[in-house]
């Protein structure tokens, strides 16, 4: 019986090859008749799903068989027990991952595409596109859905039948005994997702403790396919696996939905604390004037509004400008500065605040005229003209030889001992005036 069993499948593989088949049974192993049977074009590279009730066509996949060094065997199978009888989604092939495997014969399995790992987001999607094309070690890989519904609905003892392009009426009509048999038009599988496209598409700026639910559309419309969704950062924020997302922490995070075949959309999301600011920006130009003695009051915009407290202003040079807890600036010496507001995290606007001299003299001169000869004992009174006449300085005199001619702070020289000096006055603003002071006895 076995022998005439093992005959018989030969006599099929011999006529499939030239488009012909007898009749076979499409019972199970006990005899229970079995809800599909499953055809594979190798030539055509097509994966087509048949009803046994009445062989209609209930899906068509492409798929991707045996290169021409590695070919995908010709013939009738039986799906087999033993690996087909506890099922699993990850199998490791090799040094690759694939997922929903189901055993045809020997090493020849239906299985998706590869995967670098055991992980959705490794997909190689190199295989994909190459389904429609011969690419495997003698495999049938498919798109991951297609693979899972195999996996979940062909049973063991389900007749898998590969062929070089023989045509579904050929092919039902053997198989069904009734050579008058209608093949029913092909029902393709869902198309292949080409893109996905996120509602709303961002950037999107959450409050702290805030949720919102992101919508995926696919295209094209129908595709079939899972979902799943990975934050970037989830310190920041996390996302469920129905795409709501929710802000958790003070920073961005990019937010990634993928489909089973690889395809990908993202967005960024950004998640703020409403007390803490996110910006902050002294309402002044970039430099601001003030005189000497004078002051100017600064301001600075919070965002948000509700973060406007807890400001700290500083001055980087406070013999030049300083300022007070409320922004006010007062000018000490000509010079600059800079101003600086921080808020209470860490967020910082500058400005450059230059000081003014408006009293400063743009030069000084001795009234009397020089050089003056004096005699050992006597004084003169020497004074300073400043220009412009309004200035307004300090004055500081000295001698070059104070052993010859002494000269106080008033500018009144006095005659020491016979010789030759220089008096100089010299204002704050470091302008100067020199006179000799020549003394005899």
């Amino acid at each position: 019986m076995k022998r005439l069993r093992f005959l018989a499948l030969l006599l099929v593989a011999a006529l499939m090859a030239f488009g012909l088949a007898p009749v076979l049974s499409l019972a199970g192993a006990e005899g229970e008749a079995l809800p599909y049977w499953v055809g594979v074009d190798v030539k055509n590279q097509r994966v087509t799903i048949y009803s046994t009730a009445d062989n209609a066509v209930l899906h068509r996949w492409l798929c991707s068989t045996g290169t021409n060094s590695t070919p995908t065997p010709t013939g009738v199978f039986t799906v087999p027990d033993g690996h087909n009888t506890n099922r699993k989604e990850w199998y490791k092939f090799g040094g690759v991952y694939v997922k929903w495997a189901t055993r045809i014969t020997g090493g020849i399995y239906f299985h998706s595409v590869l995967f670098s790992r055991a992980n959705d987001n490794s997909m190689q999607t190199s295989t994909l596109k190459k389904l429609g094309h011969r690419a495997s070690h003698g495999c049938i890989r498919l798109e991951v859905y297609n693979a899972k519904w195999i996996s979940d609905n062909i049973a063991v003892g389900t007749k898998v039948i590969i062929h070089n392009g023989v045509d579904d009426s050929r092919i039902t009509s053997v198989l069904g005994g009734n050579a008058g048999v209608e093949v029913t038009p092909s029902m393709p599988g869902p198309p292949t997702v080409q893109a996905l496209v996120l509602d709303p598409a961002g950037p999107i700026t959450l409050s702290r403790g805030e949720s919102l639910q992101l919508n995926c559309a696919v295209q094209p419309a129908g595709a079939g396919t899972s979902l799943s969704w990975r934050s970037s950062k989830r310190k920041y924020v996390t996302v469920s696996a129905s795409g709501l997302v929710t802000a958790v922490g003070n920073g961005t995070a990019t937010i990634t939905v993928t489909a089973s075949n690889g395809v990908k959309a993202s967005v960024k999301v950004t998640s703020v604390d409403g007390t803490a600011a996110s910006s902050v920006a002294i309402n002044a130009g970039k430099v601001v004037y003030v005189n000497v003695g004078e002051t100017l009051q600064l301001g600075a915009t919070v965002e948000p509004a509700a973060a406007a407290a807890g400001l700290a202003w500083k001055s980087s040079r406070p013999r030049y400008a300083t300022v007070d807890a409320s922004g006010l600036v007062t000018g000490v010496a000509k010079g600059s500065a800079k101003i600086t507001v921080t808020t209470s995290n860490r967020k910082k606007s500058s400005v450059t605040v230059k000081v003014l001299d408006p009293y400063a003299p743009a030069g000084v001169a001795i009234a009397q005229p020089g050089p003056i000869t004096l005699h050992v004992g006597e004084t003169v009174q020497l004074s300073a003209a400043l220009t412009p006449a309004t200035s307004q300085t300090a004055l500081t005199w000295t001698s070059s030889r104070a052993r010859v001619a002494t000269v106080d702070a008033n500018g009144l020289v006095t005659a020491a001992s016979k010789g030759r000096a220089k008096i100089t006055v010299k204002t704050a603003n470091k302008k100067k005036a020199r006179i000799v002071i020549n003394v005899v006895e």
